[in-house]
């Protein structure tokens, strides 16, 4: 980009080089002598007169300047310069501006695919949002965004005497649905809903009656089986929005996470041994806790024993 724009200020020292000599060219043509038929010399200052009524020192008139079929062949492609100068300064300016865009749709792309992968995965934290989650419900994305909706604009057209905001004659009233912008707040995607909250108004939808989703640049559009109207949120990834609400519809998130060691469950203890006696010999006998209800044999006189349920003291 850097190298670009350095091309354009050499084209445009060029084209200052170009215009001086033009300059010198046209003064030169000024100032040249020629031979009369009669056989004098005369420079153009003394033939200024014959042109224009500032005497000697009055110098040429502009159709003496352009009188030279070569000076008309220079000042043409001086023209010309500047024009190519002109529209490559515009060449490198868009492709410029494209290449900063592209980059940002594929940073966006990247970002969205590791966040997508820990939804699939299971190794993300839902984050934290104030809204009050139903029975197994875990927030997925929680993220500032505005709300924009379609609402008709009415446009009147045609002849007619307006009395009190109202047309009374020829015209006619038609409206033309356009994006209006409804509130700011933060949108958050659950396992279960897609809910705005915003500082006016607020819209929830289970992510079941999500029918088709749009995104564009900055913004996603999604049709709700409930509602006539699709909902518009200006956010700051829309690819991310669309995939993870695809997710959450299709039950693809993966939320067997790992749980943090500050919010590690302990696990139950194993049970503890059962001390009993023999009931043949009286031998003293310890098992593991886990072999209540089962036959075992006597150390001893290696008579069959069931082990009893409960610990039993010797």
């Amino acid at each position: 980009m850097e190298q670009d724009k350095g091309t354009a200020v050499k084209l445009s020292v060029l084209l200052v080089v170009l215009l001086t000599l033009f300059a010198g060219i046209a003064e030169a043509r000024h100032v040249n002598s020629y031979t009369r038929k009669d056989g004098t010399t005369v420079s153009s200052y003394d033939t200024g007169s014959s042109h224009s009524s500032s005497g000697p020192s009055g110098g040429g008139s502009v159709s003496d300047i352009f009188s030279d079929s070569s000076t008309l062949l220079i000042l043409v492609g001086i023209v010309v310069a500047v024009v190519v100068v002109a529209l490559i300064i515009k060449a490198i300016s868009t492709e410029g501006n494209s290449a900063v865009q592209v980059d940002n749709s594929k940073m966006k792309a990247y970002a969205a695919s590791l966040e997508l992968n820990g939804f699939r995965s299971g190794q993300f934290t839902p984050p934290e949002t104030p809204l009050v989650l139903l029975q197994g419900e875990v927030p997925i994305l929680h993220r500032a965004a505005t709300l924009m909706e379609a609402k008709a604009v009415r446009f009147y057209g045609g002849v007619g005497t307006r009395i009190k905001g109202i047309y009374i004659g020829g015209g006619a009233s038609t409206p033309v649905d356009g994006l209006t912008r409804i509130d700011t707040g933060t949108l958050t995607l659950t396992t279960q809903r897609l809910v705005f909250d915003g500082q006016m108004q607020n819209r929830n939808m289970s992510v079941s009656q999500v029918l088709s989703m749009k995104t564009y640049s900055d913004a996603i559009e999604i049709a709700s089986a409930k509602r006539a109207k699709s909902q518009v949120y200006l956010v700051d990834n829309p690819v991310l929005w669309k995939e993870a609400i695809s997710l959450a519809t299709s039950g693809g998130v993966n939320l067997k996470r790992k749980t943090p060691e500050s919010e590690a469950v302990a696990e139950p203890a194993p049970p503890a041994d059962i001390h009993f006696a023999c009931d043949k010999c009286g031998q003293h006998l310890v098992v593991n806790g886990q072999a209540s209800g089962k036959i075992v044999h006597c150390t001893s006189c290696q008579a069959k024993v069931t082990v009893p349920a409960c610990p039993a003291v010797a």
